[in-house]
């Protein structure tokens, strides 16, 4: 009996080592299953990472391309190699001062994962910037209250206090400063109690660099243009002509004329690095001041030797109290919404008008004086609303109020609406000027309502001068899933 029971035992332990045999196969293939998938998910990932390497390449490539123009030599059928992978472009948009491409990347070892970027190129200009200084100074700060709707540059130091807003792309060529004194190199963080909000992110780029005058537009107006010699007013009509008035030409008398089939005008004449000047220079029939007012029917750059006076009335019309009130320099069929939430600048009718105002030294609001026949009068000119819409460039100076450096009582007062400049364009000044005048109680001038006209971004007014080291930059980028074949 008892040997029978360890006869029906071993019978049992047969089975039972077949099946820790097959459970240890099974965790064997398991664990060889996971490894050859670990392989294999790190073989694809590995290939994504470089399939995107490879399509970065590709903007990369044509980028540099555009910067050496031979971008017009790159033969785009085929595709490119690069390292051990390839990379194949295709343009989508080429318009003036922006390039939209797509770029698909892979590795050689996995043809079938591609990935793709598109990419939006555009050329550095300076009309990409709602507000765009060569030198700040060590006493502006933008600060609470402060609040920017567009791109930003500024060549120098940028000087941060408590929680100005900024809509769109801030940049900067040296080092940011907090609030008294605290320097970073780039922004990472707020600093005590200043938190700047940079909602369209902040980067340290090269500087732009500003020309020494505006002398090729002289150039440009003499070949299919119009020159005038000395003061001159300028009216904008809304029918697509302007209303000319200069000492020099038609008697002294207004003369209405299409406008130049090039879209240049300039302003030649004596000149003064004088930043507040005195009636007698402001008016003076022979320096190269531009006095303009009106509504623009179309494109159009008006440039000056000297400085240029925008008036709040007609100033072809040298009796102060009849010339027609306009308002500033305002756009015939173009219009503009601004979305102070988002920041967002919409353009209505955006094929239709645009206009570019260049100096070579000063652009102002004209707040004191008006004309005579050869000199002007100290009449008060200010008027509480001025509204300009216009790519605005102070070569060698700035934009302000061309009276702020005194205390009239009879100003726009700083409150609500009243007294207010309204700006939808682009600012590009050497350094910045105030346009107001405040002290304790008094509060006399303008507020700012600044706002970026989109259409600046890719599209500048006729002939618009670039910066020296002008060049391709990338605006923009995402990833897409439409593959370039």
């Amino acid at each position: 009996m008892l040997q029978k029971c360890f006869r029906s035992e071993d019978g049992l332990i047969m089975p039972i080592v077949l099946v820790l045999i097959m459970i240890i196969m099974l965790y064997a293939l398991s664990a060889i299953s996971i490894a050859s998938n670990q392989t294999k998910q790190r073989d694809l990932q590995a290939s994504m990472t470089d399939a995107l390497h490879y399509a970065e390449a590709g903007v990369h490539r044509y980028l540099w391309s555009l910067n050496k123009i031979e971008a017009d030599q790159l033969e785009l059928d085929n595709p490119f190699s690069f390292g051990e992978g390839k990379y194949i472009i295709e343009i989508i948009e080429n318009g003036e001062g922006t390039v939209r491409l797509r770029s698909t990347g892979w590795a050689n070892s996995n043809e079938n994962t591609k990935r793709t970027i598109e990419a939006q190129l555009t050329k550095r200009t300076f009309t990409q910037n709602v507000y765009l200084s060569n030198n700040d100074g060590s006493n502006i700060w933008w600060t609470s209250g402060d609040t920017v709707y567009g791109p930003m540059h500024t060549n120098t130091k940028l000087r941060v206090w408590n929680e100005p807003v900024f809509y769109g792309r801030v940049t900067h060529s040296n080092n940011i400063v907090y609030y008294p004194s605290t320097e970073r190199y780039e922004h990472t963080g707020s600093v005590g109690s200043n938190n700047p909000q940079f909602l369209g992110g902040i980067d340290r780029v090269q500087p732009m660099i500003f020309p020494e005058s505006n002398t090729e537009l002289l150039t440009r107006a003499e070949q299919d243009g119009y020159v005038y010699y000395g003061r001159t007013s300028i009216m904008l009509n809304s029918n697509g002509t302007i209303t000319t008035r200069n000492g020099n030409r038609n008697g002294g008398s207004p003369e209405t004329r299409p406008l130049p089939n090039n879209g240049v005008i300039y302003i030649n004449g004596t000149s003064s690095s004088t930043a507040y000047e005195s009636i007698s220079s402001k008016f003076n029939i022979n320096r190269g001041n531009a006095f303009i007012s009106g509504t623009l029917s179309g494109k159009l750059t008006i440039a000056a030797a000297n400085n240029i006076y925008v008036t709040s009335k007609d100033p072809t019309n040298y009796n102060f109290h009849s010339a027609t009130d306009t308002g500033g320099v305002k756009y015939s069929t173009t219009g503009f919404s601004l979305n102070s939430l988002t920041g967002e600048v919409n353009v209505t009718d955006p094929e239709e008008d645009i206009l570019g105002l260049i100096a070579n030294n000063y652009i102002w609001v004209l707040t004191t004086g008006w004309f005579t026949t050869n000199g002007g009068t100290s009449t008060i000119s200010a008027a509480n609303i001025i509204e300009i819409n216009a790519a605005i460039f102070a070569i060698n100076g700035g934009f302000g109020n061309d009276s702020a450096d005194s205390y009239n009582s009879t100003y726009p007062r700083l409150s609500g609406t009243e007294g207010t400049i309204i700006i939808r364009g682009a600012l590009i000044q050497d350094r910045r000027y105030p346009v107001a005048w405040i002290s304790w109680s008094n509060f006399r001038g303008y507020n700012k309502d600044y706002a970026h006209d989109p259409r600046m971004l890719h599209q500048s007014p006729p002939h618009f001068i670039e910066p020296t080291n002008a060049g391709w930059e990338i605006f923009s980028w995402r990833e897409v899933n439409q593959h370039v074949e």
